[in-house]
């Protein structure tokens, strides 16, 4: 990158992080992006039990356009998003984490088929919906658990994928699965699908996360989560090796100590609607106004939620990390 650069540099740890942000800043606000980076940085390490790189560098360009790419030990950053409007830094933060937690979900674990690549032939995997979904479920619970949003915020977060995909027809007609089989013919990296016919693994993959938690939560009786499910696999799996969709399943199911198969069955492989109870019961919530067409899938914390509902929801949105 050659021009006027801003250069914030932090540490994690023992971890040295740099955001550089390039183009037309206008009020951009380098240091304090950097400083909440830092803080769902430190909520990532506290996720992981380790950052596995000693130098991470985030790139961020601001022209037209938008999008992330992850690489080993950076990522490259598109946006517009400005620190001015609290919604867009929100946005912009859930962004930045989504790229941050693929360094290690994805660059380091992840599905078989994603590597060594041929370079001719384009990759095919089941599974994109742990290496993209579930990387966005944790880019927006991390920036919750680092204190960075309220649980309020996050829950409109997640209303608004379970909106998107309970109002595409498409999640009648493709599995989740096969949504991440077709990435090369119905979308670009899944983005710009027609929700007609498919559903996108960006929407359907952090519901499925989130009830799976839940699932895995109620289960064990709160003992375990796909926090302990994402280690496990890491440990096992992250390197060379890669996983296989089964073999993640396996992994989950020996953290749940039960067969989820009938879960994966449903949420995954088959196009039946997603069952919500479950996880409306755990954490004490409900859909706010399901007799409202442009409201009914909006998640809101219920007022009779009992305390112990109340517990297991701060145990999966409460900050895990104290403020800097």
């Amino acid at each position: 990158m050659a021009g006027t650069l801003s250069v914030h540099e932090f540490t994690v740890g023992s971890s040295t992080h740099v955001l550089v942000d390039a183009g037309e800043l206008g009020g951009w606000d380098g240091a304090r992006a950097a400083q909440n980076i830092r803080q769902f940085a430190r909520a990532d390490s506290a996720l992981w039990g380790q950052l596995p790189f000693r130098r991470y560098v985030f790139l961020n360009l601001f022209r037209p356009g938008g999008g992330g790419l992850e690489h080993l030990n950076s990522t490259l950053l598109t946006s517009r998003f400005t620190a001015d409007a609290p919604s867009g830094n929100l946005r912009w933060l859930n962004f930045v984490s989504h790229e941050y937690f693929h360094a290690f979900n994805v660059k380091r674990l992840r599905p078989v088929e994603l590597g060594p690549f041929d370079y001719e032939k384009p990759p095919s995997t089941d599974a994109l919906w742990i290496a993209e979904g579930l990387t966005s479920y944790y880019g927006e619970l991390l920036v919750a658990r680092a204190g960075l949003e309220r649980p309020d915020d996050w829950l409109v977060s997640m209303s608004a994928h379970i909106a998107t995909v309970q109002n595409a027809p498409g999640r009648l007609m493709q599995t989740l699965a096969q949504s991440s089989l077709d990435v090369w013919t119905t979308g670009t990296s899944g983005v710009g699908q027609d929700l007609a016919k498919t559903v996108s693994y960006y929407d359907k993959g952090p519901i499925v996360g989130f009830l799976l938690d839940a699932h895995i939560r109620r289960v064990t009786g709160g003992a375990r989560s796909l926090d302990d499910v994402m280690r496990n696999a890491y440990a096992k799996y992250a390197g060379a090796r890669g996983f296989t969709h089964d073999q993640f399943i396996a992994v989950a199911e020996r953290v749940a100590g039960a067969s989820l198969r009938e879960f994966f069955r449903r949420a995954v492989f088959s196009t039946e609607e997603l069952d919500y109870a479950d996880a409306l019961d755990w954490y004490g919530l409900r859909f706010a106004a399901p007799g409202d067409a442009k409201a009914r899938w909006m998640l809101e914390v219920r007022p009779d939620a009992t305390p112990t509902q109340q517990a297991h929801f701060r145990a999966l949105v409460a900050a895990t990390v104290p403020a800097l």
